[in-house]
């Protein structure tokens, strides 16, 4: 977004949404229910008094100090609304669970006291995510056990009270970078358009012939990198983001819906992104632990999920190699049996609870 100079162009009210009736000319103003004695155009003058360019009108400078301002404007609300989106964002549910309505319509927040408090301090620290970040990742109520018990379960079902931790799959996202960084692939390079990641042509169901999804799109370094950057058509989903629950880039989602269904596996099985990082991933296991499988399967517990496995995990993980790497010498001549079984394992990794919940 960028002005198109110093002057605001001209914004009409339209009689009933007609664009040839233009009923009473509009103004920069702000929501009065938000606002306590000071209009919109006091922040526009002062914006404009704080400025020294001639090519801006400072309006955005000026909604921005109302949004952010707790005593006259927005921030008060702005202060909560933050707070209990962070809050979500680690616990899976917010404080105040209609994270979108926080008016009479929504429902009204569990911990009150505690909302006041986060959004306080997020005010007092100069608006730094990261400081409320640490406070809920430090708390007690963050480092509870995902373990149930009766007492609880009968008193409070929906754990409005945080008496335990609530299982939380990691987003869609996050699972494509996630494979992208264990694999030692992912490209972090920052800025810069988005990439168009290739897409099965039956999974594109756009009809526009003007500007249709590339059907040639490779699997290349630019693809590789964060999920962020990549490319939404509207009418053409990503299918490895939709089958875990991204959202639908139609329509704004404050919240999504986390399900647990049989294609996500099929996706993990079949969806050849997962079998690309997972063939990386064993050549990065074979350069890194060359020493024995055993060392092989140590190592990719220690990238993928962060912990030593146990003996028996090493000892079924090693069988699991000598499976494999029988049943495709059987199959298949003249294919590197060891690297085919090693992808195996690690599109296995891919596929753990551990790897796709936070704990």
């Amino acid at each position: 977004m960028a002005d198109l100079g110093g002057k605001p162009r001209e914004s009409w009210l339209l009689e009933r949404g007609d664009f040839h009736v233009r009923k009473e000319r509009v103004e920069l103003g702000f929501l009065t229910a938000l606002s306590r004695d000071r209009p919109a155009s006091a922040y526009w003058s002062r914006a404009r008094a704080a400025g020294a360019r001639d090519d801006t009108t400072y309006q955005r400078r000026a909604l921005a100090e109302w949004l952010t301002d707790c005593e006259h404007g927005a921030g008060a609300l702005l202060a909560r609304v933050m707070v209990n989106r962070l809050w979500q964002g680690h616990f899976g549910e917010g404080l105040v669970r209609t994270v979108n309505d926080f008016g009479k319509r929504g429902e009204p927040p569990s911990h009150p006291e505690l909302l006041e408090w986060l959004a306080s301090e997020l005010v007092r620290g100069g608006w730094r995510l990261k400081p409320i970040h640490r406070l809920i990742v430090l708390s007690a109520a963050y480092r509870q056990d995902v373990t149930s018990n009766p007492l609880g379960a009968s008193r409070d079902p929906e754990n409005r009270l945080w008496w335990r931790r609530q299982p939380r799959r990691i987003e869609s996202e996050i699972f494509r970078d996630s494979m992208l960084a264990v694999a030692g692939t992912l490209n972090r390079r920052v800025y810069g358009p988005a990439f168009k990641p290739p897409i099965q042509p039956e999974a594109i169901q756009a009809r526009n012939v003007t500007d249709p999804y590339p059907k040639d799109a490779r699997d290349t370094s630019e693809t590789r990198r964060r999920t962020v950057y990549l490319f939404h058509k509207r009418v053409v989903q990503y299918p490895l983001l939709s089958a875990f629950d991204g959202p639908d880039a139609a329509a704004c989602c404050g919240r999504r819906n986390v399900t647990t269904v049989a294609t996500q596996a099929l996706a993990v099985l079949n969806e050849p992104f997962v079998r690309l990082r997972a063939e990386e991933f064993a050549r990065r296991l074979r350069a890194e632990a060359a020493g024995s499988p055993a060392a092989q399967v140590r190592r990719a517990y220690r990238l993928a999920l962060a912990r030593e496995p146990s003996p028996a995990e090493v000892e079924s993980s090693v069988r699991f190699l000598d499976r494999q790497r029988a049943a495709r010498t059987a199959r298949e001549s003249g294919v590197d049996y060891d690297l085919l079984a090693l992808t195996d394992f690690a599109q296995v990794m891919f596929g753990m609870n551990e790897f796709l919940y936070v704990d």
